[in-house]
């Protein structure tokens, strides 16, 4: 049986997650009021999905400045007023949160474009979809749960355990491997991921119903 969340705890983690997105005040306040008061578990607001939907629309510019910025400014990025990579990714599964686990509502189109340019998964054919999204589950489950066997992989990720051996002997996943490990290494980056595995592993089990 699922424990009831600390309301407290979880009321405290979203403001600090929504407020981080008002480094430079170009997030208009009624928005950010609006994720609160629907993320609040003793006032129950309706979520409002064509607002949600501005929001993720939103995030999805922000992380798109921040990528080009990555780019030109290297470690300078937040001297320009960018919002951090892992606050975005945080702001993003809340919202997720509050629109499909506590209101059984279906989330706009925005919020996958979203999780994939974070996931950095393509919007290309299904099958390359498919293996890229097995791909970064794979280094997911790698970081997350460190020790889990290439057979235990294959089968959570839909691939053969060949493939996944062949995927951890190559030097790009080798990389990712390092790059997502030192992103975990931010509480609030591995809280992200964890979230982000456990919503692939339920949209993959829907899949294969």
């Amino acid at each position: 049986m699922n424990e009831e969340p600390n309301w407290t705890d979880v009321l405290r983690r979203r403001e600090d997650a929504f407020r981080s997105l008002q480094v430079d005040g170009s997030m208009p306040t009624e928005l950010i009021d609006h994720l609160l008061r629907t993320g609040n578990a003793l006032i129950r607001a309706k979520p409002d999905v064509g607002k949600f939907d501005e929001l993720f629309w939103y995030l999805q510019e922000r992380l798109s400045e921040l990528s080009e910025l990555e780019q030109t400014a290297g470690a300078a990025v937040r001297a320009h007023g960018a919002i951090a990579r892992s606050n975005i990714a945080a702001a993003a599964m809340e919202m997720l949160e509050i629109l499909t686990l506590e209101n059984q509502l279906a989330p706009p189109y925005s919020a996958f474009a979203l999780l994939r340019s974070l996931l950095a998964i393509p919007e290309i054919d299904s099958e390359t979809v498919r293996r890229t999204s097995a791909w970064t589950m794979a280094l997911m489950i790698e970081v997350l749960e460190p020790g889990t066997g290439n057979n235990k992989i294959a089968r959570q990720i839909g691939v053969n355990a060949s493939t996944v051996s062949r995927w951890r002997r190559s030097e790009k996943y080798c990389v990712e491997l390092e790059k997502m490990k030192s992103q975990a290494r931010d509480p609030r980056w591995k809280v992200v991921l964890q979230k982000a595995l456990s919503y692939m592993r339920h949209e993959r089990k829907n899949f294969n119903k």
